[in-house]
C-alpha cells in the first residue's frame, strides 16, 4: 500500500501499459488526467491517496469503451471487461461445463443460470467474466445444482456429490462396473484381472474411481489393458472391440430383426454357424 501511495502519473502509465499488453495484447492509455498537474488536482479535490484517485483508461481496442478505475485496481490485475469477456464468453462457459462433466463422470454438465449470453453480459457489469456466478448442474437428477464460476471450472472443480460418490466406490462396485461395461459394449462380461481381491484394492490409497484396473474384454484374442472406473463409466472400452463393432451375436440379431421388419418373419444366419 505504501508503494501505491507514492505513485505518480508516470508510474501509473507504466502500470497501464504493462497490464494492457498482458491482458489485451495492445498498449492501453490513460485518457484523464492528461498530465501530472491534473493528476495532483484530482487527488486534492477527491481527498484520495494516489492509489485511490480515479483515472479514465482505454484498453487500445478501438471498439471497446473507456472506463474509470484506480491504480490499486490496476495493481490487482483488473482490466477491460470487454477484453476479458472476449477471452471468457458465455459460449465458452457452456462448452467448458459440458466438457468437464463428460471428462469427470461421463455425463454432460449444464449451465442453468444465466440462461443466455445477454444475461451473462449483464452480470459482467458487476463481475469479471471468469468470476460471473454460474448455476451449474452435473446432469445427475438427484444431485443438487451448485454455484461456481469460470475460474473454478478451469481449475477442474466439479460437483461435490459426484466426487463423494466416486470416493465411496467399493471393490464389488468396481467389479460390477467392469462386468457391465463389457456386457453393454459387446454382449460379454468384462473381467477384472487386477486388483485381484479386496485386500489388494484397499492397499491402493487413492480415489476408487482412479485406481488403475487391469481388465479383459471377454474376447480371448484381445489383450488386457489398464484403465480406471471413471473411464469405464464414461463408456470407454477395449479398442480392439471398437474396431470390430459387429460381433457374431450382433450380426445374428441384425439378420433376425431385418427379416421381421421386411417380411414379418425372423431371418436366420446360415453361415458361419
Amino acid at each position: 500500500m505504501e508503494k501505491l501511495n507514492r505513485y505518480n502519473l508516470n508510474k501509473i502509465k507504466e502500470l497501464v501499459e504493462d497490464l494492457s499488453i498482458r491482458k489485451s495484447g495492445i498498449k492501453g492509455v490513460i485518457l484523464n488526467p492528461k498530465n501530472e498537474e491534473e493528476f495532483k488536482n484530482l487527488k486534492n479535490i477527491s481527498g484520495q491517496i494516489p492509489s485511490k484517485t480515479k483515472i479514465k483508461v482505454k484498453c487500445g481496442v478501438p471498439e471497446h469503451p473507456a472506463w474509470i478505475t484506480t491504480a490499486d485496481r490496476l495493481q490487482q490485475g483488473h482490466w477491460c471487461k470487454v477484453c476479458a469477456y472476449n477471452i471468457f464468453t458465455f459460449e465458452k462457459a457452456k462448452k467448458l461445463v459440458k466438457k468437464l462433466g463428460l471428462k469427470k463422470y461421463g455425463i454432460e454438465g449444464q449451465i442453468i443460470k444465466p440462461e443466455n449470453s445477454l444475461e451473462f453480459i449483464k452480470l459482467t457489469g458487476t463481475y469479471q467474466p471468469s468470476y460471473v456466478p454460474l448455476l451449474v448442474s452435473c446432469g445427475i437428477s438427484n444431485h443438487q445444482n451448485w454455484i461456481t464460476n469460470g475460474r473454478a471450472l478451469s481449475r477442474g472443480n466439479w460437483c461435490r456429490e459426484c466426487y463423494i460418490e466416486s470416493m465411496k466406490l467399493t471393490f464389488n462396485d468396481i467389479k460390477n462396473i467392469v462386468k457391465d461395461a463389457g456386457r453393454n459394449k459387446i454382449g460379454k462380461d468384462g473381467i477384472l484381472l487386477e486388483p485381484i481381491n479386496l485386500q489388494d484394492f484397499e492397499k491402493l490409497k487413492i480415489a476408487p474411481s482412479k485406481i488403475p484396473l487391469k481388465i479383459k474384454c471377454g474376447v480371448p484374442e484381445h489383450p488386457e489393458w489398464i484403465t480406471d472406473a471413471s473411464h469405464l463409466i464414461r463408456g470407454n472400452w477395449c479398442k480392439f472391440c471398437a474396431q470390430n463393432i459387429f460381433t457374431y451375436k450382433s450380426i445374428k440379431n441384425l439378420v433376425k430383426d431385418v427379416g421381421l421388419k421386411k417380411s414379418g418373419v425372423k431371418g436366420h444366419l446360415i453361415k458361419p454357424r
